[in-house]
This record gives C-alpha cells, structure tokens and sequence, in this order.
C-alpha cells in the first residue's frame, strides 16, 4: 500500500509504470527494464530513487536514483513477475508498479556434432585425446554425454550452461580406437551426434633382433637370418639391419609384424649386430647382440727343431705344429706313424709344441692334427730318421741317409778299389799305362767316398708343400785326376774333401685328418 505525504488534493507523483523490452525473451539475450513516473512542473527538482524486484522477494537491484535496469543474459530460470518501486529520498512518498510477467523462452538443442583433438580423429598411443560435443542452436543449461559406438558405455557427463563441452582422455590406449559419438539435452530430450572413428597410432615399440644359424655356433657359409620385430606400432614399418656401424639392408613390413635379412657368413662377420624399426612416429633402436663366426682350422704345418744336425738317440726334438687359420681354441694331436705322441692345447689360436726324447724307435713318419670342433685338419708327414753312428775322417753322415744304405756305398767302394787293383796286377799295367788312362777318365765308372763333416746347425724338418712339382735332389761328386801309381791314386781317393749330399723325393698333399699318412721315398739320386 503506497505511503503518502502529500496536500490534500494534491499528488506528488503518479504510480510507476515498469516498461520490459520484452516479455517472452530467448534465453541467452539481454532484457532491458524501466521505471516511469514523473513530477508536476513545480516539483521537478524533488529527487526520486527507484527499486526493482521478482516475485515480490528477490531484489534485483536496492534503492537508486537509477530508473532503469539491464538482465545482460536472461534465462528460463529468470521467468517470473516483474515490479518496480519509486519513492522520495526521504521515503516519505513510496509507490509500487503493477507486476509484469517475463516469461524467457529456451531453445531446443540442435545439430550436435563431435569433434576431436588431434583432429580427425588421428590419436597416438601414450597422448591426450579431447573429444569435444557442440550444438548450433541449444540455449540454457545443458547435459552432454559422451559414448563408446554399440555399447551402453558413457565415457563422461558434463551439465553447463553451453553450448560446447570437452571430455578429455589424459592417455590414449590402443583400445580406445574404435566409434564415438555424444548427445546434448537441454530438457528437450537428448540429441545425438555422428559416429566419429578414432584410430589410435601407435609409435613402433623397442624391436627384438633373433639371429637364427643352422648349427650351435655360426660358422663360416653359414647362412644367418637376421629377425627383427617391434611387438607394438602402427604399420607400415621400416625395418633396418646393422653389422656394427655398417648397413647390411633393410625391410618393410606393409602390414606390421617382424621382417628378417639373410647373410651368408664369412670370417669377418664377426661383431655386434642391432636393427632398427621405424614408423612415422619415430625410430627405436634394439639392443645389441654379439656374433661370433668360427673358422674352420686350416691344413696345419708340422716343424721339426732338433739340436744338433744330426739327430741322435737321447736328442730332445721339438714338434712344433700350427694352423695359419682357424677359431680358437685349437687342440693339437702329435703323431708318430700310426702312434699319438700326446696332445696340446691353444686356447688363444696359433701353434702348440711337444718335446720327445728320442729313442733308436723314434725314426719314422711324423704328422700333426689340429681340431677347433668344425672338422680336423692332418698336416703332411715329416720323415725323421735316426741312424747309426758311422764315422768318417771327416764326421758323421749327412742326415736323413739310413746306416744301410750308407754300408752298402762303403762296401761297394772297397770292391771296386780291390777290382782294380787286381786288374793292375794281372795286366801288369803301369800307372803310365795309355788304356789305363782312357779307363780312369771315363766319367760313367761310379766313385764313392766319404761324406765330409756337417757343420753344427740347428736343423729344421718340417713339411714344405710343393706346387704340384716333384722336386729330386741329386748326389754330385767332384773328383781329382788319379796319380801314376795305384797306390798314390788309392790314397788319394781315400782322403777326396769334395762334397756328397743325399736326398730323397717328397710330395704329399694335406688332406683333412683320416689316420696318419705314410711318406714315400723312392731310391736316392746320384
């Protein structure tokens, strides 16, 4: 009830009349309203101050000497009955409006859509994934709800007055690939968006690289597969093989998986092999793995070292044998004809020795054996020959000439003196004799004479391999012409200093080990 001081028969101002810009508005816009009174002439400069309420309780705005009120965004909520008050500054005159309904207008949600962050739909694993549900048109307070395709599954629930909301998926799995899609509802009832596909991408993981051999340990013709995979990563993949710091080649995988890369080994082979896989969302490198390619031992060579030129009974002979090639470690098998001698061991490759003590069995063929586990390898024989001591005026015999053989040269030697001797006494020929000449000088008649004394060297025997040649040293003699009389002649030729060497043919081809082989010596040249 409106308060009032006036004069009787006089009004100070009428009743306010409250003016709204409009009375059904749409939700989201602004609403202007106002509060109209006015003085009469002679009261213009009497101050008024104004009020505005809804439904009589809640004050939109307190006293002020502002007449006029602005709803920036009205919404359903906001719909009701609308007043305002005028009075003095003293209140001694207070007026109310009649009510005014402003009934605000909400607009269903339409065209809803989703959309996502990477754009596309294109997620990699390990990433955020923001799934963002918009409306064209919706106004109010609305719910969106965001689903998996063909399950009942909500991922999320956002309640906001607007008209865009995200739902965020801190990190993306392999299995969140699949149909999105999401629904707004502004008490309209739910609308729902397209299906969205999201393909989630994932970066090749770290790979595996297996090296696959024939055998326990690779060995040179081999044949390696290299197999390197990466157990996650989205296709295609690029795969790469690396021999230490060399490229060996490269594969695709179209479809994913592993890919492999044969290699024939050969000797140099050896080392640390890793691969590489490769999509458009980066490179990761393996881990190292260590190859090592046996060698074959090679035909070994067997040496004979003996400390005297001459080898005699009770002499320490050194066998010495090596193979130039081959994976250690070498085990190394002495022999004597078809005897083991003993064994020795080359943990770090090279060559491996055996010292014998010779007895008068010693003499024979020597041979050696070696064997890294990949097939044994015999060298050539060796023929060592241990004789009797026959002395000379001038030494021992050469070596390699057995004691017979050396016997039956002294024996002819000695017939054939006594031959001419006798034939002297029975021609009674003269040393001056003209026949006698002609026989003596005939360069066919075989002479033998003692073998001078051998220089005291440290002899070396050892198996030498020919080029396919036979190789035949010859016996060479040098002789003096004979003096006049027999006797003179036979005392010259029993201290002839000229040189006799003996050898014997070898020829032998090293074949891999099948039993000792035996060393043919045809008859000594002269």
């Amino acid at each position: 009830m409106d308060r009032t001081y006036e004069t009787m028969n006089q009004e100070l101002f009428p009743r306010p009349n409250l003016k709204v810009t409009a009375l059904q508005p749409t939700e989201g816009n602004s609403v202007n309203l106002s509060c109209e009174t006015h003085l009469p002439p002679e009261r213009l400069d009497t101050p008024l101050h104004f009020i505005f309420f809804r439904d009589d309780r809640i004050v939109l705005s307190s006293w002020s000497n502002f007449s006029g009120l602005q709803i920036p965004t009205i919404w359903r909520e906001d719909s009701g009955w609308y007043r305002c008050g005028a009075a003095t500054v003293t209140s001694s005159i207070q007026k109310l409006s009649s009510p005014r309904e402003i009934l605000v207008q909400r607009v269903p949600v339409s065209q809803v859509s989703l959309e996502t962050h990477p754009p596309g739909g294109q997620a990699i694993e390990g990433e955020m994934l923001v799934l963002v549900c918009s409306v064209a048109e919706g106004t109010g307070v609305t719910t969106f709800s965001w689903h998996r395709e063909n399950t009942s599954e909500s991922l999320g629930r956002k309640t906001q007055r607007s008209q865009r909301a995200e739902l965020e998926i801190p990190v993306v799995r392999g299995s969140h690939g699949g149909g999105f899609y999401c629904t707004a509802n502004n008490s309209y009832g739910p609308v729902q968006s397209q299906v969205v596909n999201v393909t989630v991408r994932v970066p090749v993981s770290r790979p595996v690289l297996t090296l696959r051999v024939p055998s326990v340990h690779p060995v040179v013709g081999d044949v390696m597969e290299l197999h390197c995979e990466a157990l996650s990563g989205s296709p295609p993949i690029l795969y790469t093989f690396y021999h230490e710091d060399v490229t060996l080649g490269s594969t695709m995988a179209p479809s994913g998986g592993g890919a492999s890369f044969n290699l024939s080994l050969m000797e140099k082979h050896s080392g640390n092999y890793s691969c590489e896989a490769e999509n458009d969302l980066g490179i990761q490198h393996s881990e190292l793995v260590t190859v090592i390619v046996t060698v074959p031992v090679s035909c070994p060579v067997l040496t004979l070292r003996a400390p005297r030129a001459q080898a005699a009974v009770g002499d320490v002979v050194e066998l010495h044998c090596e193979a130039l090639r081959g994976s250690p470690p070498i085990l190394y098998q002495f022999y004597l004809e078809d005897v083991t001698l003993g064994n020795s061991s080359a943990p770090s490759g090279g060559g491996a020795s055996f010292n014998l003590s010779l007895t008068a069995e010693h003499s024979g063929n020597y041979s050696c054996e070696a064997d890294n586990g990949q097939g044994a390898q015999r060298s050539e024989v060796v023929a060592l020959f241990i004789p009797g001591l026959t002395e000379s005026r001038s030494g021992p015999v050469a070596p390699g000439v057995s004691g017979g053989l050396l016997g039956t040269v002294v024996l002819a030697a000695g017939a054939l003196l006594f031959y001419h001797w006798l034939s002297r006494k029975a021609g009674g020929r003269t040393a001056s004799d003209p026949s006698r000449r002609s026989s003596d000088s005939n360069p066919q008649d075989p002479t033998y004479h003692n073998v001078p004394g051998w220089i005291e060297l440290q002899p070396v025997y050892m198996n030498v391999k020919s080029r396919g040649e036979d190789v035949v040293y010859s016996e060479v003699s040098c002789l003096q012409k004979e003096s006049r009389n027999s006797a003179a002649s036979a005392h010259s030729l029993s201290h002839q200093t000229d040189s006799s060497v003996i050898y014997a043919k070898v020829k032998k081809a090293c074949t891999p080990a099948s039993g000792p082989h035996q060393l043919t010596s045809p008859a000594p040249h002269r």
